[in-house]
């Protein structure tokens, strides 16, 4: 959308083009697919194909197209608009879009009203670093600010950001550097009773700090040429609202103004209220406009069966491929991006389609599509054995039948699979050599597995991420440890007995074959381990001595329900055996006011200082 560090900084593509360029794109696509996302236009940071084709588009690819949430005359309706910008420099200060028709009623909203949203929801190529295959899903409130009879003012703001967005964008666009995720300041406006209303919004340019010049969509930046595609679906307001009631006439138009700015210093952002946002400067070269006509209905029309389509491309190379070609593997699998995006309801554009992708054909558990895609427009699937394929992909408009339709794709794998390179797991200890010493009966030593390497040592070979696992396989008669982070690359270990203890790492590569290491290394512990400690009278272990603890012995005692975890805890009168005089004296002391448990007492873990016939612990309290 109109982020301008949204995606590695970049800013959004403008300069003047005709419409009537894009009109054969438009005439085939779906309502929402401005541009034909077709080919190699397939995915979010891909360009369009059609932009490039044509040295006018290349300069000027944005576009919008609009549709009625509920297309009927005479019916309470809302606006739906997506936007497909490019990104590059500069930036579109203003949107303006005008309905000539209808009658927008405002009477009922509020500050503080959700008046609509706003979405960015798009896979991210498996081949892109850190997070491919990750959503990348921007969600956005549009808030009343102000109310009058015949306007609202409102903000847009950033709510969610994804943890794919996130990373790909290097910051949280909703923190308060980017101001709490405040992007455009708007407004919507009446024309009169059934002469419709004008709709617009701008960069929140006030928000914008001067030194650093920082905003959560615009920022300086040094993006030099399109590389990608943001879509963006708005919802100004809901069906249910009762805000804008259609016309009687059969169609409604809407035009649309689209217009970038040229400056750094962002002067060129217009204020809301401008009467033609293409005549405020003598160049028109910076203003776009695009109109429609929505088709209204007298009443429901018949439902019109939706078309799925699947365009694939290689996972890693984005291309897309022809129905003959094979794929070839890469670290023991191959992987394909499958795009649903330009299925189509049939009715224009007013239903929403839901989406399943499904495995028809292929080898028994050669092809895994992940469940965060598995019903999401697009998906990634990886292959881990030859044969052949059938992906297919099932769309449901939620209208009447028919329906749904399904389209399927058939994907070759060879049979000549490339090895994984096993990963080596490494250990380095700190200190070195790992012998440590008792310290108030702890000791404590660094165990790092990030020598590990996912190929062979020192080859990054797939540029594979290793997941790391620690575990204690060996511990002296009685003791044991505490791995610290036992699924990070570099972790604490806390023994509190002497001796020698064996540590074993695991690490993965995430390949199909061959993908895990392991490696063994020995910590030796010297010096005297400290007496066991333990809160007298806590039989059950919680670090409290309540009527819970004399419950839990009198249940061991009579009912054959388990023993207390620490024997010697639970002789709440240290007579040195556990018996029924234990809960008698718990409860004399919590509820009669007799003496307390003896040393180390009831409040405190402590050594027990008598000694008796009750095996020593450690309660797990202390």
């Amino acid at each position: 959308m109109g982020f301008r560090q949204v995606l590695r900084d970049a800013r959004i593509v403008a300069a003047g083009a005709a419409l009537a360029s894009l009109a054969p794109a438009l005439a085939r696509s779906q309502a929402f697919d401005c541009v034909e996302l077709n080919d190699l236009n397939t995915n979010l940071f891909v360009p369009p194909d059609s932009c490039f084709a044509d040295p006018e588009g290349h300069e000027w690819c944005d576009c919008a197209r609009s549709v009625f949430t509920r297309p009927l005359r005479g019916q309470k309706t809302g606006l739906q608009q997506a936007v497909l910008w490019i990104l590059s420099e500069p930036g579109i200060g203003n949107h303006r879009v005008e309905v000539g028709a209808g009658t927008l009623d405002l009477s009922g909203l509020r500050v503080g009203d959700i008046l609509g949203s706003a979405l960015v929801d798009e896979l991210i190529p498996g081949s892109f670093p850190l997070v491919g295959g990750e959503l990348f899903t921007v969600r956005i409130e549009l808030r009343v600010t102000a109310v009058a009879p015949d306007r609202a003012d409102f903000d847009a703001v950033i709510v969610e950001a994804s943890h794919g967005a996130q990373t790909a964008l290097f910051y949280d666009p909703t923190d308060e550097t980017h101001s709490f995720g405040h992007l455009y300041t708007g407004r919507l406006a009446s024309r009169g009773p059934g002469k419709g209303f004008v709709l617009e919004y701008r960069y929140a340019k006030e928000r914008i700090q001067a030194s650093p010049e920082r905003h959560a969509a615009v920022q300086v930046n040094e993006a030099g040429s399109p590389t990608f595609t943001i879509p963006i679906l708005f919802r100004f307001f809901s069906a249910e609202s009762g805000v804008y009631t259609l016309p009687d006439a059969p169609s409604a138009t809407v035009t649309t103004t689209l217009r970038r700015f040229t400056d750094d210093t962002l002067s060129e952002i217009l204020d809301l209220g401008d009467d033609d946002l293409c005549r405020v400067l003598d160049d028109p070269r910076p203003c776009k406009v695009a109109e429609e006509r929505l088709d209204l209905h007298a009443a429901e029309p018949a439902n019109a069966a939706p078309e799925a389509v699947i365009v694939p491309l290689d996972g890693f190379t984005l291309t897309l491929l022809p129905e003959d070609q094979a794929l070839q593997t890469f670290c023991g699998r191959a992987r394909v991006l499958l795009r649903g995006r330009n299925s189509h309801d049939g009715d224009g554009g007013r239903q929403p389609l839901a989406y399943e992708w499904l495995v028809r054909k292929g080898p028994p558990a050669g092809a895994e599509i992940p469940e965060l895609t598995r019903r999401f427009k697009d998906t990634q699937v990886f292959l881990s054995k030859p044969g052949n394929y059938e992906i297919g992909l099932r769309v449901a408009d939620g209208g009447p039948e028919p329906n749904a339709d399904e389209a399927v794709v058939a994907i070759a794998v060879l049979s000549d699979f490339d090895e994984n390179v096993p990963p080596t797991a490494a250990i380095e200890t700190r200190p070195s050599p790992a012998v440590v010493d008792l310290a108030g009966g702890v000791a404590t030593v660094t165990l790092d597995g990030s020598a590990s390497s996912n190929g062979a040592p020192g080859d990054d070979d797939c540029g594979q991420k290793l997941a790391f696992r620690w575990r204690e396989v060996l511990a002296p008669p009685g003791a044991a440890s505490r791995i610290v982070s036992p699924s990070e690359a570099v972790t604490a270990v806390e023994m509190t007995a002497p001796g020698t203890y064996t540590f074993e790492l695991l690490v993965d590569d995430g390949a199909a074959v061959d993908s895990t290491d392991t490696e063994q290394v020995d910590v030796t512990v010297r010096g005297e381990a400290a007496p066991p400690r333990l809160v007298r009278g806590d039989s059950d272990a919680d670090g409290r001595v309540n009527l819970t603890d004399a419950v839990r012995t009198l249940n061991w005692l009579f009912r054959g329900d388990p023993s207390p975890p620490c024997l010697d805890a639970a002789d709440s009168d240290d007579s040195g055996g556990v018996n029924i005089t234990d809960p008698i004296h718990t409860l004399q002391f919590l509820f009669l006011g007799g003496a307390a448990p003896p040393a180390p007492g009831p409040f405190e873990c402590g050594e027990d200082p008598t000694g008796d016939g009750l095996a020593a612990c450690e309660h797990a309290a202390c």
